[in-house]
């Protein structure tokens, strides 16, 4: 049917042209973003209707998807690399728009309805409707569940998913769509009434009785975790109350009697009944209290600007997980054997292993793998400044906790502390130079960008004139932009005193192994990065400079065996260098690792010049072709 390829046509058109219009752009507007809250607010409008015209207009595709995915690639790419207080002035600013448009909107959906065509089409969007319930019922009983078991998500209860069905509410966006439809289109009065029809269905009926179907399912019944946070916050209300009126006893602006009258009127207000805790309920609650102190930490680490986005979000996810679970199945799980890293880890480690693989990704690879340096060295900074703050709110509750519990969960969070302690001592062993680098430039930008936030409150409150602001403003900027750029190298010889120590490249003409070094690249890999795979078609060798290496060969029964362990000085993909042969086992980094990388075309450059080495490469070959035959 001609109409499927065109559906996807337009469909991933429009996904296209919002992709490639708002990476680029997202990028252009955080290089000109300086704190200037008007310039992300401004892109934010100009992006969305710029792919709109340009989708629907040059090149006719869906102009509602188009916008739809500009809008997620501004929010990942561009949004959340800008502060807190500039994300959060562009929600407000769209939450108006929003509430315009959406006024607008049903004022036009008011006056475009006409009940007595909709009437004659009853039968129509009666079977619409169906299979509108039909489609949201498959997506959520369906794939919802298996997208949260796939992503290890955690999972939503079943009267969660039947909020998630009946919530199901049409409005804008479908009219907005069907209004988008050519006027040419035989189809589009039917396809009009049949959108105004669901819309009103789901308006009059589903929206009428959620709140309904909320209480008869009980998902607005308190649990009782929920129940005592409830009345710990209650208790920190009523404490404050009492502070404010004590305050204002003292300086004699209020009666004692009117004020113990009023203390005891909040109070009674205020007031939950609530049985004892048990010792399980009561280690949970300072747990989770501990978990919040955790997020709170998190949120002013990335409000400061020592957390880029993604490691916020990594962390943000991880604690949203320890809070769905109690306290004894985390431990549970712990015991299990280690779970599978999720799917774009897994994906992660391929890419690395590709760019590793021919000369032209290495500059790719290099810059890569320092951003990845990076965001393991700000992760781990933040676990243990998240690791802290848990153990100060555990401390404050010890008296609550007997004394097991209160062991049992302060070692959770000392383990934590030190593993994450741990990995950054590691990490500063093996990268020392980038770890004291990085370190000062991640430390210094969070000192230059701190002081712009408080100077910039400073001014907007009138306690700094305008002329001092400006000068302090540019000093703090051109501080920013003399940051240097970090490395991420270790203290490594030469390039061509490693080639020298390979055993078929000794004795060969030193000119010509400095050409060949001139060529080679340091590339650096993290625990558990794949160097290459078992089969895989060898296009590089390596010399193993730092670190350790683990060697695995998948035996008959396809189980990953364990061969060796390489250490400094080891020559790792020789096999790399003969024609037509893949890679005879995978190699993974166990440790930091460096490594130097020889490309096989510069080898086979070199051993047509050099008979020597083309008669050791031989000698390689025959010993392999002996190996197969035994």
């Amino acid at each position: 049917m001609p109409a499927v390829p065109e559906f996807f046509r337009v469909f991933l058109g429009g996904i296209a042209v919002g992709v490639l219009i708002a990476i680029p752009t997202s990028e252009l507007m955080v290089k000109l973003y300086h704190e200037d809250l008007a310039i992300p607010v401004v892109f934010s409008i100009v992006i969305p209707y710029l792919c709109f015209v340009l989708a629907e207009h040059a090149f006719q595709v869906s102009g509602v998807m188009a916008v739809l995915t500009a809008a997620i690639c501004l929010n990942a790419t561009g949004l959340m690399r800008l502060s807190a207080e500039t994300t959060e002035a562009v929600y407000t600013t769209w939450d108006v728009i929003v509430l315009i448009c959406n006024s607008l909107l049903f004022l036009l959906i008011g006056m475009s309805i006409d009940i007595i065509t909709l009437a004659h089409y009853w039968e129509a969007i009666l079977y619409a409707v169906v299979a509108v319930a039909i489609a949201r019922a498959i997506s959520v009983y369906l794939f919802l569940p298996m997208t949260t078991k796939l992503f290890k998500f955690p999972a939503i209860d079943i009267s969660s998913q039947h909020i998630m069905w009946w919530g199901g509410l049409k409005g804008g966006l479908a009219i907005a769509i069907v209004l988008t439809i050519p006027d040419s289109l035989p189809a589009k009065p039917l396809l009009f009434e049949l959108t105004l029809g669901v819309v009103l269905v789901s308006l009059l009926m589903n929206a009428s009785t959620i709140r309904y179907l909320i209480s008869w399912l009980k998902i607005d019944t308190l649990t009782f975790p929920e129940t005592v946070e409830l009345r710990h916050n209650l208790e920190r209300v009523n404490t404050a109350v009492d502070a404010v009126l004590h305050q204002f006893s003292q300086m004699h602006l209020l009666d004692k009697e009117i004020k113990h009258t009023i203390g005891n009127s909040m109070q009674k207000e205020l007031e939950i009944n609530i049985k004892e805790l048990t010792p399980s309920q009561r280690l949970e609650f300072v747990r989770k209290n501990a978990i919040h102190a955790e997020r709170e930490e998190l949120e002013f680490l990335h409000d400061i600007g020592l957390l880029n986005y993604y490691t916020y979000l990594t962390y943000r996810d991880l604690l949203h997980h320890d809070l769905e679970r109690s306290f004894e199945e985390l431990q549970q799980l712990k015991k299990k054997t280690v779970p599978k890293k999720n799917i774009f880890i897994r994906m992660e480690w391929r890419i690395i292993q590709l760019l590793g693989q021919y000369d032209w990704t290495q500059p790719i690879l290099i810059k890569y793998q320092k951003l990845r340096f990076a965001n393991k060295v700000q992760h781990n900074i933040a676990g243990v400044l998240m690791a802290h703050a848990g153990l100060k709110v555990i401390k404050e509750y010890e008296r609550s906790l007997d004394l097991f519990q209160y062991y049992q969960l302060k070692k959770v969070y000392q383990n934590r502390l030190r593993s994450r302690q741990m990995r950054l001592l590691e990490f500063s062993k093996y990268y020392s130079d980038f770890y004291h680098q990085y370190d000062y430039l991640l430390f210094q930008k969070i000192a230059l960008k701190y002081s712009l936030r408080l100077i910039n409150e400073e001014h907007e409150a009138g306690k700094v004139s305008t002329k001092v602001y400006k000068r302090i403003d540019e000093r703090l900027r051109v501080a920013l932009k003399k940051l240097p750029i970090v490395k991420a190298v270790l203290s490594l010889n030469r390039r061509d005193d490693w080639i020298n120590n390979v055993p078929f490249f000794q004795g060969l003409p030193e000119q010509e192994l400095k050409k060949m070094a001139g060529s080679a690249q340091y590339i650096n890999f993290l625990p558990g990065d794949n160097i290459f795979h078992q089969g895989d078609k060898g296009h590089s060798v390596y010399i193993l400079v730092g670190g350790r290496l683990d060697v695995y060969k998948r035996n008959r029964h396809g189980e990953q065996e364990h061969l060796a362990e390489l250490r400094e000085g080891c020559v790792v993909g020789v096999h790399a260098l003969l024609q037509d042969t893949r890679r005879s086992a995978t190699v993974k980094a166990k440790t930091h690792a460096t490594l130097l990388r020889l490309s096989v075309k510069d080898i086979g450059r070199l051993s047509k010049i050099l008979p020597e080495l083309q008669h050791r490469l031989r000698i390689i070959d025959s010993e392999r072709i002996e190996n197969v035959e035994m």
